[in-house]
């Protein structure tokens, strides 16, 4: 698999890979995750589909907010998950 199937897997239709990103810097990082309905997390990161937020001053844990995977084969969230948890090792997006 080529490097644009491989983005067209990851990519829903219609959607164009970031122009502008950081790789993670970070070799580890501590998450917690709250498992939220698609329609929460909408409303609780600012219509997006999940989000990651910094660790609150005193906690040692970032938050992932995150529809649950139904199971393993739940390629879309799971790569939801995966995406946020970039964010938490450091990386970026425009």
């Amino acid at each position: 698999m080529n490097r644009r199937e491989f983005l067209a897997v990851l990519l829903p239709a219609g959607a164009v890979p970031y122009r502008h990103y950081k790789a993670p810097n970070k070799d580890r990082a501590c998450a917690q995750v709250m498992w939220v309905e698609e329609e929460k997390a909408l409303q609780l990161c600012r219509a997006g589909q999940a989000c990651w937020k910094p660790s609150a001053t005193g906690s040692p844990y970032d938050l992932i907010v995150a529809p649950k995977p139904r199971d393993f084969n739940d390629e879309r969230r799971l790569m939801i998950l995966g995406h946020e948890f970039l964010h938490a090792l450091g990386a970026e997006h425009d």
